[in-house]
This record gives C-alpha cells, structure tokens and sequence, in this order.
C-alpha cells in the first residue's frame, strides 16, 4: 500500500491519551543524524522524530504506509471504535 489511515467513529473521553493515542515514528536515519545538537523540548517540529495523535470522534488521519506507526492502548472502560485502512491511489 502506499497510504495507511485511521478513521475514529466512537472514542471515549474525545480527544484524551487515555483512549489510545496513534503515534508515528520517522524510521529514516537520515533526519536524525544530520540535525544540530538541541534539548528534545526545544525541538521544531522540523526535527521531530515522532508525533502523537489524540483520537477524536470524526478525525480521519493519512500517513504514508511505511512510516512506522503504532496504536496506544485504550486505558478507558469504554470502547473506542476506529477503521484502518490501507490504499494504493491510481
């Protein structure tokens, strides 16, 4: 695939980490090694190595496929209901 997505249809306490955040990592050595030299806090996002997304109800994410990717787990007692999907565009 050359896309991947999620499409979050319910999630408990909206838009909080406790419901599972997706997170995305840059797995490119590249960008990592050629950046100055800096406290991660003070960081511009040019430079991020990974980025976090709260789920909130209606919010629909793209990344390219081989972006390395992960889902935090749900830490509430309700369900979160999300779609993920994968799709070539021709």
């Amino acid at each position: 695939a050359l896309f991947s997505g999620v499409y979050y249809v319910k999630v408990p306490d909206n838009n909080q980490p406790t419901s599972g955040q997706l997170e995305l990592h840059e797995p490119r050595p590249g960008p990592l090694i050629i950046r100055p030299r800096q406290n991660d806090k003070d960081l511009p996002n040019l430079y991020w190595k990974k980025v976090s997304y709260n789920p909130v109800e209606g919010r629909m994410i793209f990344f390219p496929s081989w972006l390395e990717h992960e889902v935090h787990v749900n830490n509430t007692k309700e369900q979160r209901i999300s779609v993920s999907f994968n799709f070539i565009q021709r």
